[in-house]
């Protein structure tokens, strides 16, 4: 659970997750918790939302996703990778730039079909190839 994830945590690093924790939860009370790839994960009709990660010397978040940045241009900042947020232990925490996120994270996606329908292309004809084998 996420509970014994925390209770192995440092004392410094437990107090900043759960405070995180405690802030996604405000923005999302609908959320599930779970363990998945072995961190904290929020999810909302069964689909990961959000993953928390505590490391040695940072704390994570997971999927930065651009639309998740616009959302939350807060955390611009702390964008480390493709997919990743990365926060000091001691830096200060927008906690309002968390709950955005996480209230972003927990949108649906619209159902099947009212999508705007993509253009369609021409396909390309294919070229001919030959599979016969030579004999000698």
């Amino acid at each position: 659970t996420i509970d014994s994830y925390l209770a192995a945590l440092p004392d410094a690093s437990r107090l900043v997750l759960a405070r995180v924790r405690m802030a996604i939860r405000e923005a999302v009370p609908e959320l599930g918790e779970t363990i998945s790839y072995g961190i904290p994960t929020f999810t909302l009709d069964g689909k990961a939302r959000l993953h928390l990660a505590a490391w040695k010397a940072h704390w994570s978040l997971y999927p930065a996703t651009a639309k998740l940045l616009k959302a939350g241009p807060a955390l611009a900042p702390y964008k480390a990778s493709k997919g990743t947020l990365k926060f000091a232990y001691d830096a200060p925490i927008s906690l309002a730039a968390i709950k955005s996120a996480a209230a972003f994270a927990a949108q649906r996606p619209e159902p099947r079909g009212t999508a705007k329908p993509k253009a369609k292309t021409k396909a390309k004809p294919k070229a001919k190839t030959s599979c016969r084998m030579r004999s000698r």
